[in-house]
């Protein structure tokens, strides 16, 4: 006889306590023994502050994007704009699109809280911005894209993030410019230490986007607004009256940066002449100079310390150095390319 068999089984305490708990959870579901089931979250989680920012300009930069393709004429029903037209055109606008989109991923995309759909009953997040109804529209939105980039910079503090804001805040300065352009409308002003430009980017008059702030550069960045000066010059030795009075407003405007920061304490330049032979075109000089100096300009702003004076007067000579170079033939997506964080 198996005694074994027949021996009443035993529980420990514990044992028995699980047992009873699962006796009870299948009578009551939810509940008994103290385990819950987790119940899907139903709102969406706090982004910090500096999420919440991104989150904010990737949400108007979806709707800058998007807003720009649906302006474009279908081809079915697209007709020959008058010569007279006023607006962008649709090759304009497409490159518009493109630009936004490049900025978009570079900002990290919009952020979805439900990827696979919200549950019943949860917050479904912030709602899509409404896209812009026409071009006059979708310049608003870049001039709120440009400012909110602006205090983006001013305010960072990690460098890497520094640097993208700034970038941004260039490129839709650059675009708002075209467009404004385009629509005839002047820019929208954005404060006392941003950057007013006009209806037409060559109009506006040189160092107009200057600041009562000192703007002291590095060694690097003086040098390379010490080459952009002397390419300049040397090129408007060579040009017809109209491309020289360009050229030699150019160079002015860049030694007045340069006095600036000499008597604000800063450096003088390093190296007085500069690499130049018949290889390259005049404008290939200047354009190659007024990158280089559009980069330093850039890390000097990402060095300055976050929320000063001195990281707005330097946001601003940024622009205004990457206008000089759009003016010389640099494309917008040469100037400070963007690279996803």
């Amino acid at each position: 006889m198996n005694t074994a068999a027949s021996r009443p089984v035993r529980f420990s305490r514990a044992q028995a306590l699980l047992a009873a708990c699962c006796a009870a959870a299948l009578l009551v579901p939810l509940g008994g023994c103290g385990v819950r089931l987790a119940a899907p979250p139903t709102t969406i989680p706090t982004l910090s502050p500096q999420a919440q920012l991104r989150d904010e300009l990737s949400r108007r930069e979806a709707a800058i994007s998007k807003g720009a393709l649906a302006l474009i004429a279908p081809a079915s029903t697209a007709t020959p704009a008058p010569s007279s037209a006023v607006g962008a055109s649709d090759t304009e606008l497409t490159r518009l699109a493109s630009r936004s989109q490049d900025r978009l991923t570079a900002l990290g995309g919009v952020w979805t809280p439900w990827p696979q759909g919200a549950p019943p009953g949860a917050d479904a997040g912030p709602a899509p911005r409404p896209l812009p109804a026409d071009q006059s529209a979708l310049l608003a939105e870049l001039e709120l894209a440009v400012k909110a980039a602006q205090v983006a910079t001013a305010q960072e503090a990690d460098p890497a993030l520094t640097q993208l804001y700034a970038s941004l805040y260039v490129s839709y300065s650059l675009d708002a410019d075209a467009l404004a352009t385009a629509l005839q409308q002047p820019r929208a002003a954005q404060g006392p230490e941003g950057v007013s430009a006009p209806a037409a980017p060559s109009a506006a008059a040189p160092g107009s986007e200057s600041t009562t702030t000192p703007v002291v550069l590095s060694a690097t960045a003086t040098d390379a607004l010490f080459q952009l000066q002397w390419y300049t010059e040397n090129a408007a030795m060579r040009a017809d009256e109209d491309e020289q009075q360009r050229l030699l407003a150019a160079a002015a405007d860049t030694r007045t940066q340069l006095t600036d920061s000499l008597r604000g304490g800063g450096p003088g330049p390093r190296t007085l002449s500069f690499p130049f032979d018949s290889s390259s075109s005049d404008q290939q000089w200047v354009q190659q100079a007024a990158v280089t100096a559009t980069d330093a300009l850039l890390a000097d702003l990402v060095a300055s310390p976050a929320g000063s004076p001195a990281r707005q007067a330097l946001l601003a000579r940024l622009l205004h150095t990457a206008r000089t170079a759009r003016d010389f033939g640099i494309s917008p997506t040469e100037l400070l390319p963007l690279s996803p964080l």
